[in-house]
């Protein structure tokens, strides 16, 4: 007797898609002379867009490119990502919204839930610029429909996220600095120090962990798509 033959099908799934904005305000490390140094960085929608799709800081980002939060109603797979209008696709997932628990509010008038994640980073990018991974927590609250589709999102992270640049190291007598790139707001520069700039490794691969003190993620307007996955 012949068994059955099965066809396993996966199912797909449709989240909504709305526009996002996140700005990270944290700390890096860096060697200054013989002084490590703890110095502030910001981190912006653009920048985060560059680094998962694996380009150099301040890079124009096209239009079609949009940093954005997709979720489906009743499922696990609310995520941050680089989503493509032009093509309705997902270019590269940054974090993955992972619950730790959740309270719900179920009024007439209002459906809200508030949410403790996890922010899984499962990395994106080149191996010369990208995100390589992290530690991150979210206090995520979400403004639902009556059919639990999210219609806004709004959250504050904290935690480690690990990147890595191209950046170049020079040397300003005996102070040294390093440079991951211009004109942006993560950039890092020495203005006090006095001498001729001598490169000691341009173009060098450096892996930095910025300490997130605060991260705000919100998003704005109505849904600008939908993501089939």
């Amino acid at each position: 007797m012949v068994g059955a033959v099965t066809t396993a099908y996966t199912q797909s799934v449709t989240s909504d898609v709305l526009r996002a904005r996140i700005l990270i305000q944290g700390v890096i490390q860096y060697n200054r002379g013989t002084n490590d140094v703890i110095h502030p960085v910001q981190i912006s929608s653009s920048d985060l867009v560059n680094l998962a799709l694996g380009r150099v800081l301040g890079t124009a980002v096209p239009r079609n490119q949009i940093l954005a939060f997709g979720a489906s109603p009743d499922t696990n797979n609310a995520k941050i990502f680089v989503y493509d209008s032009d093509t309705a696709s997902n270019l590269a997932t940054i974090g993955q919204i992972e619950t730790i628990e959740e309270v719900e509010q179920t009024g007439i008038r209002d459906h809200n839930t508030e949410q403790m994640a996890e922010l899984v980073i499962p990395g994106a990018g080149s191996v010369s610029n990208g995100i390589t991974g992290g530690d991150l927590l979210l206090d995520g609250k979400s403004v639902l429909d009556t059919n639990r589709a999210v219609l806004g999102f709004s959250a504050r992270i904290i935690g480690v996220l690990d990147t890595m640049f191209v950046g170049t190291f020079t040397n300003y007598y005996e102070t040294n600095t390093v440079t991951i790139a211009t004109n942006i707001n993560m950039t890092i520069v020495t203005n006090n120090a006095i001498g001729v700039v001598t490169n000691i490794c341009p173009n060098c691969i450096t892996n930095i962990p910025v300490l997130v003190r605060d991260g705000d993620l919100s998003t704005s307007g109505k849904k600008i798509g939908a993501l089939v996955e």
